[in-house]
């Protein structure tokens, strides 16, 4: 049996080099109230749980 969930990104965040990514991934999620839904994503370099945040409703 084959599950396929859909989904639609709404919105992407860029930013300037003023902060790294890990620290703008966390402070997004936590703004955001997000949560990780891929463990490492985006992670593989650093020791973050992930640089992809769901924040869905």
């Amino acid at each position: 049996m084959i599950c396929v969930r859909t989904i639609n990104i709404t919105k992407i965040i860029t930013y300037e080099n003023s902060i790294g990514e890990c620290q703008l991934a966390e402070k997004i999620r936590k703004k955001e109230g997000g949560i990780y839904p891929v463990t490492r994503f985006g992670a593989s370099d650093c020791r973050c749980t992930s640089h992809l945040i769901y924040a869905g409703n």
